[in-house]
C-alpha cells in the first residue's frame, strides 16, 4: 500500500466527516411542517447516507482494490463488509449498530431516489431524522477511530 493512498484516504475521511457533520446539523434544524420541508429533510437524509457510503467505497478501494459485489446487493454488501475485520489488512470500520442504522437509511434513500410519483410520508421522514440523530455520534466515533488506525499505519 502506498503512503500517498493512505494520506489521501485519511484526508478524504476527514473532509467527509465535516460534510456529514454539516448535513447532520441541517437535519437536526429542519422541522418539516410542509411538503417542501419534508422533501428537504428527506434530501438531507439521502445526502447523509451518500456521504457515509462514499467513505466506505474509498476505504474499500484502498484496502481491497474495489468491490466484488453483485449489482443487486452492492450497497447492502458494502455496508456488511465494513463490519468485518480483515486480518492483517484493516480493522472493522463500522459496528453492527452502525450497520443497522446505515442500512435503514439506505432503504430510505432507495425510496427517495426512486419515488418519482410518490408523496413522502412526513412521519416516516421524521422517523429517519430521529434515526440519524440517535446514531450519528456512534458512527462518527467509528470513523474517527478508523482515521486513528490510518494515522498509525507504517508504510514503507
Amino acid at each position: 500500500m502506498i503512503k500517498a493512498q493512505i494520506q489521501f484516504l485519511y484526508q478524504f475521511i476527514l473532509n467527509q466527516i465535516i460534510s456529514i457533520e454539516n448535513i447532520k446539523i441541517k437535519i437536526e434544524n429542519l422541522r418539516p411542517i410542509t411538503e417542501d420541508k419534508t422533501n428537504s429533510l428527506a434530501y438531507y437524509i439521502h445526502n447523509y447516507y451518500s456521504c457515509a457510503e462514499d467513505i466506505l467505497k474509498e476505504i474499500e478501494k484502498v484496502f481491497e482494490q474495489g468491490g466484488r459485489y453483485s449489482a443487486d446487493n452492492y450497497h447492502k454488501n458494502l455496508l456488511l463488509h465494513a463490519t468485518y475485520e480483515i486480518k492483517n489488512v484493516r480493522p472493522i470500520i463500522i459496528s453492527q449498530k452502525s450497520y443497522l442504522f446505515l442500512y435503514e437509511i439506505l432503504r430510505f434513500r432507495h425510496l427517495f431516489r426512486h419515488a418519482y410519483n410518490y408523496t413522502l410520508i412526513p412521519q416516516k421522514v421524521k422517523e429517519n431524522k430521529i434515526l440519524v440523530l440517535d446514531n450519528h455520534r456512534y458512527f462518527l466515533q467509528e470513523l474517527k477511530d478508523f482515521t486513528t488506525f490510518l494515522d498509525n499505519i507504517q508504510v514503507d
